[in-house]
């Protein structure tokens, strides 16, 4: 019995080392953190909850002004240019009255409306936002 526990290979515990890491990360959307982080803001620099808290009224209020503004801009943009094709036709159809008169060849009326004074007027007159991709 002596020789079988010497004829066996010696066994060895292996040691292995196992390291875990934590992380942990808090992310929030918006203007304005949770209410337990901007507690922990103000603990950390008093009056600090106060600044955020105004920091994010004045950018909402700016966002504000810059959409209405945007708004006045788009409106202004769509008037002028209905403003331009009406003035276009007019005188169009004020051309093409004068010629009719002084050519009589009613040809030439239709090529002066159906042709130039479309295209012109329909350039002018918005369609509304293109869809960008």
């Amino acid at each position: 019995m002596n020789d079988a526990i010497q004829e066996q290979p010696e066994r060895r515990l292996e040691q292995r080392e196992i390291s875990v890491m934590v992380g942990h990360q808090e992310a929030w959307s918006g203007p304005l953190p949770p209410p337990e982080i901007l507690a922990r803001f103000d603990q950390a620099v008093p009056g600090s909850a106060g600044r955020i808290i105004t920091m994010a009224e004045s950018q909402q209020q700016h966002r504000i002004e810059v959409e209405r503004s945007v708004a006045v801009q788009e409106t202004q943009i769509k008037r002028d240019g209905l403003n331009f094709a009406y003035r276009l036709a007019v005188i169009g159809l004020l051309g093409a009255v004068a010629t009719a008169l002084v050519t009589q060849n009613p040809y030439a009326v239709g090529i002066i409306v159906g042709g130039g004074l479309i295209t012109l007027v329909t350039r002018f007159i918005p369609r509304g936002k293109k869809k960008e991709d």
